[in-house]
């Protein structure tokens, strides 16, 4: 289990397999690729291999190491895992 973090280290949520769950075990959505979905499949944005950007393609923030940032360039959280760029997308879009 993959889980993310607010920027006072409380748990947000976590990715197990293609969903996306907040703290209380609820389904918010689900990813494709480096797509995140709402738990209705309505697509709330993706990621490119730099940066976040929401469905209409404006930017929404990037991932340096583990933290993530907004499109303020503020930290608004962190992952367990340097490398988890879809539960950083799922961080900005779903859980904050």
């Amino acid at each position: 289990m993959r889980r993310a973090y607010n920027t006072y280290f409380s748990p947000l949520g976590y990715i197990q397999d293609t969903s996306i769950y907040d703290i209380n075990n609820n389904m918010l959505g689900f990813y494709d690729g480096n797509t995140i979905f709402d738990g209705y499949g309505y697509p709330l944005g993706y990621y490119d291999g730099n940066r976040f950007y929401d469905n209409y393609g404006n930017y929404a923030g990037f991932m340096n190491s583990n933290i993530i940032y907004n499109s303020y360039n503020s930290p608004i959280g962190f992952t367990d895992n340097a490398l988890d760029f879809l539960l950083a997308a799922a961080l900005l879009f779903l859980l904050i």
